[in-house]
């Protein structure tokens, strides 16, 4: 009789939250899983506006090239090194780090941010009368987000995947938004380059 008490008076596991876990699966979600796509990267800091597009085959092989508000050669990431383009067919080095460091940075921001959840609220938005899954709420803190990311991600219900994500967050006092409007591309082929 005396543990019936005790273990009443325990605290009971809180309750799980379908839409915590649904936000969590998508911050812990590799996105080229579902294979590789073309992100457009819309961020505006201090009044800055700031295009890119993101093409992107896995965490070791992907083509960022700045659109806005000055077009710059284009980097292309492989394998743990960084080319930067010539823009005239040629590749130089930028930069270079262990391809498993880099996996290890990206599983461990992963990680971090869909063990993080604060909040989340999930509905739908219309879409040409189409209702897409609209999955939101806040994360934190992070190393790379700071105390708290306000995100959400707009999901395709055919396929299942995100065809967008924002991210507001405070980096160094300053407010940062970030819109990526994604297209999956199967077919993408990415530039390879060679010390050859």
């Amino acid at each position: 009789m005396r543990r019936l008490v005790l273990l009443a008076l325990l605290p009971l596991p809180a309750a799980a939250d379908p839409c915590a876990d649904r936000l969590a699966g998508l911050l812990g979600a590799d996105m080229t899983a579902d294979g590789p796509y073309v992100a457009m990267n819309t961020t505006e800091m201090m009044g800055q506006r700031m295009v890119y597009r993101q093409s992107q085959i896995s965490d070791l092989h992907y083509m960022v090239e700045t659109l806005e508000p000055v077009p710059r050669p284009a980097m292309v990431h492989q394998d743990g090194t960084a080319w930067q383009s010539d823009d005239a067919g040629g590749w130089t080095v930028a930069w270079e780090a262990p391809a498993e460091d880099l996996l290890a940075q990206m599983a461990a921001l992963r990680t971090s941010l869909a063990s993080g959840v604060l909040t989340a609220e999930c509905g739908t938005e219309d879409r040409d009368g189409t209702a897409f899954e609209l999955v939101s709420g806040t994360v934190g803190p992070t190393d790379v987000f700071g105390e708290e990311l306000a995100v959400s991600y707009l999901v395709d219900p055919a396929t299942g995947r995100p065809v967008r994500i924002t991210q507001d967050y405070v980096s160094s006092g300053m407010e940062v938004s970030t819109l990526y409007e994604i297209e999956f591309a199967d077919d993408l082929e990415l530039p390879t380059p060679s010390a050859d």
